[in-house]
């Protein structure tokens, strides 16, 4: 078991649509690399039209008891969604329980997930297609819930139109809200984060916003909403989805570029945020890469100019996760678990254990005050 230590620092950077100037330290505080390895995720051997099938893990979530692991990609047979105990990471495939919602299967593309106050599981697919002359990739547009007890499934969907059975009309309120970002609101977005926060708020992460899927540049922002739960236990959306923060993290000097945010946990001790952001030049194991960031939520309400933290190895150089962290979530007050998607990369970095298909690289890192 590899054991790193990491210091964290505050750092300048500027965006063309927030500018950021110097304020005050937030502290510093100490990661510690727990653990690392590769989760069995489905049965070896896996295949669609001959082809092999990868487990790529974008999305990770915590109720208290059970963690839950997504992968972006469908898998056949089975959900891209599954969950296991916390202390079941090497107990293998028997330990894996798939939630097999018709709501979940059928959604495309699952980017994160966030559980609020243990009960109700947030799964958000990437918002980045949509086919204008059909609903062929509707289902890349979705907000599902989970109620971890019932394990009952349903998608948001407006509560003018019960007969709706994605989340697409929330793709006009989120270009409204990158308005500030983009004039006018971006035709091409990609949310990436998602986080739950108390009284009945979540956060989106955006990592991509341009005029297309080919014509776009990485970001790191943050759109708030909240949401209302009926006594049926329908849950929908308020309109008042806005902008609350943005940075731009390929403005540290020391970091691989170009990065995006690509996801987002809520610590309620520290009341921060996590994020996690990436890069991925070309599909070999040196053209990945991530981050890990904190962000006090303080900064949303004071409108503050601070930027956000990132980590940095005893060195004094920003910690460098050689894998495309994906998933971010914590397990109790000094404990993250991240969860990474390499795509079809199965080399691993210098001497680390090469990962088979059907496996997604975690870490488990503490976090001391």
């Amino acid at each position: 078991m590899k054991f790193y230590v990491l210091f964290i620092a505050v750092y300048l950077c500027s965006c063309s649509s927030f500018k950021y100037l110097p304020g005050r330290n937030p502290g510093s505080f100490v990661l510690e690399i727990q653990k690392d390895g590769l989760l069995d995720c489905f049965e070896p051997g896996l295949q669609s039209s001959e082809m092999p099938v990868y487990f790529e893990g974008s999305a990770v979530a915590f109720d208290g008891k059970r963690i839950y692991i997504a992968s972006d990609k469908d898998i056949p047979g089975k959900s891209p969604v599954l969950s296991l105990y916390r202390d079941s990471l090497s107990s293998g495939l028997r330990a894996l329980t798939y939630l097999d919602n018709p709501e979940i299967i059928g959604s495309k593309k699952i980017e994160d997930m966030a559980c609020y106050e243990g009960r109700i599981l947030f799964i958000t697919t990437a918002f980045d297609r949509i086919n204008l002359k059909d609903n062929s990739w509707d289902n890349y547009n979705s907000i599902i819930y989970y109620n971890v007890k019932s394990k009952e499934a349903d998608i948001i969907t407006p509560d003018t139109l019960h007969n709706a059975t994605t989340s697409v009309y929330l793709r006009q309120q989120i270009s409204d809200a990158l308005q500030p970002l983009y004039p006018g609101g971006p035709p091409y977005f990609k949310i990436e984060g998602i986080a739950a926060l108390p009284g009945r708020t979540l956060l989106l992460g955006v990592r991509e916003i341009g005029a297309s899927y080919k014509d776009f540049q990485y970001h790191a922002g943050i759109l708030r909403v909240t949401f209302r739960e009926e006594p049926n236990g329908k849950i929908y959306l308020n309109n008042d989805m806005k902008l609350v923060y943005h940075f731009n993290p390929s403005a540290h000097s020391k970091l691989k570029t170009p990065l995006g945010l690509s996801g987002l946990t809520y610590d309620p001790s520290q009341k921060c945020i996590y994020l996690l952001t990436s890069y991925e030049k070309e599909p070999t194991s040196s053209g990945i890469g991530a981050y890990i960031w904190q962000l006090p939520i303080s900064y949303f309400d004071n409108k503050s100019e601070n930027a956000p933290v990132v980590g940095i190895h005893l060195q004094e150089e920003p910690l460098f996760l050689p894998h495309k962290a994906e998933g971010i979530c914590m397990l109790n007050k000094h404990t993250l678990f991240i969860i990474c998607d390499d795509d079809r990369i199965v080399e691993g970095w210098f001497d680390e254990t090469p990962r088979l298909s059907h496996q997604a690289k975690y870490y488990i890192v503490k976090v001391n005050p």
